[in-house]
């Protein structure tokens, strides 16, 4: 009975760190990739702006030289002039996947990665004079979200074990001063008070 008692309290020891650890797991790794995800997005936003401003100044339309391989480079981006209809630079030099799309934000796969692609209209006097359409690979940050969730489960792991031992530990004490305390009778003696 007391074995049966003590294995009891082990296990629902280790079930209450187990809902603990998934909880703050869960609630880490959603919060992570939001963050991550929104960090990605801002950061195609400040290239995709920093050409408009280009474009907006003077600058021109000038080619960038990119690769097609999404994550071969941070950030590509690409231009392409209303006035022409046409992508500025060299068609062989621009990915096929990084052209503007309607939606300012893209979520694409390429090769087997996701891509973000943030596209940007550059207007002068009020007058849109080309798109710029910004894009990376979304890889390292789902790299980073399944090493932390790998981490958590390893870690679980040893703390779900170390609940365990601890719980059948504790457990074994309580049951051995539960024990004493019904087999002996004259162990514990009350006062009875005037």
């Amino acid at each position: 009975m007391f074995r049966s008692l003590r294995v009891r309290l082990a296990i629902s020891h280790a079930l209450v760190m187990l809902v603990i650890l998934s909880i703050f797991a869960g609630l880490v790794s959603v919060l992570l990739a939001r963050i991550l995800d929104r960090s990605a997005t801002d950061q195609l936003a400040a290239e995709a702006g920093a050409q408009v401003e280009r474009i907006q100044e003077g600058g021109g339309l000038a080619p960038t030289t990119d690769v097609d391989v999404p994550s071969a480079s941070a950030v590509q981006d690409r231009r392409v002039s209303c006035r022409r209809g046409a992508p500025v630079g060299e068609p062989k030099e621009i990915p096929s996947w990084l052209r503007p799309y309607p939606d300012r934000v893209t979520d694409l796969e390429v090769a087997g990665e996701k891509v973000r692609v943030v596209t940007l209209p550059a207007m002068i006097e009020g007058t849109t004079v080309a798109w710029v359409a910004a894009g990376r690979s979304l890889e390292p940050e789902e790299a980073l979200v399944r090493r932390v969730r790998s981490l958590f489960v390893w870690g679980g792991v040893v703390a779900l074990a170390a609940a365990l031992a601890a719980g059948w530990w504790w457990a074994g004490r309580a049951v051995q001063a539960g024990g004493s305390v019904l087999r002996g009778p004259g162990l514990v003696r009350r006062r009875r008070l005037p």
